[in-house]
């Protein structure tokens, strides 16, 4: 009875913030794609919803773990490409193209 005077009186019951099934669905489609970005939001949305989730709370710390990996690691992997981009004397290598003669070369060999 006093879930029924609650919902007729306009409160919030358990019943009333229960996570949509489409968000839950989303989420483990964004875990699956390996989205964590877009896994982490959802997974606060639902935290939104129901604090005291357990999936939820077991997996945020995780996926905020993970994305701070990617971004430590993905520092890194940008100060290794810059390095292999430039030669041994660090003198930016040649393109592939640079190696093939030019059209005025080529006519002049032709003549």
């Amino acid at each position: 009875m006093q879930n029924e005077n609650a919902k007729q009186s306009g409160e919030n019951t358990e019943e009333d913030l229960q996570v949509p099934v489409g968000l839950k669905i989303e989420f483990l489609g964004a875990l699956k794609a390996k989205d964590l970005q877009q896994a982490r939001r959802l997974c606060q949305m639902i935290l939104l919803y129901e604090p005291q989730n357990p999936e939820a709370r077991e997996f945020l710390p995780l996926i905020q773990k993970k994305l701070l990996e990617e971004h430590d690691s993905g520092d890194s992997d940008d100060d290794e490409e810059e390095e292999d981009d430039s030669g041994s004397d660090g003198e930016p290598s040649e393109s592939p193209n640079s190696s093939l003669p030019s059209d005025e070369e080529q006519e002049k060999k032709s003549k």
